[in-house]
């Protein structure tokens, strides 16, 4: 993987806003930051928080390596897995600005299956699983055991996911409209559907901890879509909804993989086990 940052410049690392402002103004894609960078941020500090600078990052599912390319400044060791198989990204155009993209924020971008990982085990510090396993037609055990097995001992699982029961979608539901993708994307989508499929709650989310033998396993709710609100709108919803995180637009599980962890220990169908009270997993 190209070393593209320098010891020196890790130890002079930016700060989160500049980092931010280096990807505002070199992403080469007009309005896919248009929701704003509130996920970027909220991605980039769970990270360091838990990992060192220079630690490896994987991301599986980078899309055009956005996130990424905020940690790669902040001064971690990037790595991007993406399939490329949305129709946006098989535009032969978008796929060479992403490529290009990536080599300039000095991401290492590969391209392959999530359940099929190229590389050794226990390689990475972090895992990031960002968007990704509502997409899937199939349960994301195989995607999380092997992100797992990538992962260096005490390092840091990250998935994010759109709440299945957020505040906007209870609303909806209850005006009578869908709290699915709008329709119109699903009739017009190619043979197989890449949209939403299951969305995932908190109590999920604390399930998935379990099933995945997390160690120090956390769940935030984020406001990663507020930009669809008007900008005098955006203060008093935080405001609102800051005493209850599990009705925020995204949630995100943040665990550490345990010393000694097997993916042979966690079956495929979990016995049927008492679980830890939620209010036990940390909010943010």
């Amino acid at each position: 993987m190209p070393d593209t940052i320098t010891i020196a410049q890790r130890a002079a690392a930016p700060s989160t806003d500049e980092a931010i402002a280096w990807l505002t103004e070199h992403f080469p894609f007009d309005g896919y930051l248009s929701l704003g960078t509130d996920a970027h941020r909220g991605i980039a500090e769970l990270v360091r928080d838990r990992v060192p600078e220079g630690g490896e990052v994987l991301d599986i599912g980078c899309g055009p390596c956005d996130k990424l390319a905020v940690l790669s400044q902040l001064g971690y060791r990037c790595t991007g897995l993406d399939d490329f198989g949305d129709p946006w990204h098989r535009n032969s155009a978008n796929l060479r600005a992403i490529t290009r993209f990536a080599e300039r924020a000095g991401v290492a971008l590969v391209e392959g299956d999530g359940e099929a990982l190229p590389f050794r085990e226990e390689r990475f510090d972090a895992v990031l699983v960002c968007d990704v396993i509502e997409h899937l037609h199939a349960s994301p055990r195989a995607l999380l055991t092997g992100a797992l097995e990538v992962l260096r001992d005490d390092g840091w699982l990250v998935v994010s996911v759109p709440n299945a029961v957020s505040i906007r979608k209870r609303l909806d539901v209850l005006r009578g409209r869908t709290n699915y993708p709008p329709y119109a994307q699903f009739f017009a989508a190619d043979r197989v559907w890449r949209g939403h499929v299951r969305e995932y709650s908190w109590g999920d989310l604390a399930q998935l901890a379990q099933f995945l033998g997390l160690a120090d396993a956390s769940i935030h709710g984020a406001h990663h879509l507020l930009g669809v609100l008007p900008a005098w709108a955006r203060g008093p919803f935080r405001l609102a909804l800051s005493p209850t995180p599990s009705l925020r637009d995204t949630l995100i599980l943040c665990g550490r993989k345990p010393g000694g962890w097997t993916n042979a220990a966690h079956p495929a169908l979990p016995a049927r086990t008492e679980h830890a009270p939620l209010a036990a997993l940390a909010t943010a």
